[in-house]
């Protein structure tokens, strides 16, 4: 669980940058601007969550990964979390690393 909180940490500090969107309504309006860098969704996220999130990938030509679980997202954020975008490349390196590496 150590290397997952840096993560966590990592996702706390991008969002007191305002560099971090949470839920579709704040990811949609900041690829619509063009900021994003790098969609976020959770392993466990419905089936519709899928695919709108799979269609926001496509349509805004943003990478998408798998990471983290709705619960532990929702203790860290106290809400309800199952789409994430970072808008800043720094954020994004480690995990896009994360995502070469083919760690869990």
């Amino acid at each position: 669980m150590e290397r997952e909180d840096k993560y966590y940490s990592l996702l706390g500090l991008a969002r007191k940058a305002g560099s971090l969107r949470l839920g579709f309504g704040e990811v949609t309006k900041s690829l619509k601007r063009g900021e994003g860098i790098l969609l976020l969704l959770t392993k466990d996220a419905g089936v519709n969550s899928v695919k709108k999130a799979n269609k926001l990938a496509q349509t805004y030509k943003v990478p998408i990964l798998n990471w983290g679980l709705k619960k532990s997202l929702f203790s860290f954020f106290k809400r309800p979390v199952a789409v994430m975008l970072i808008t800043d490349k720094n954020f994004a390196k480690p995990f896009f690393k994360k995502e070469r590496e083919g760690l869990e």
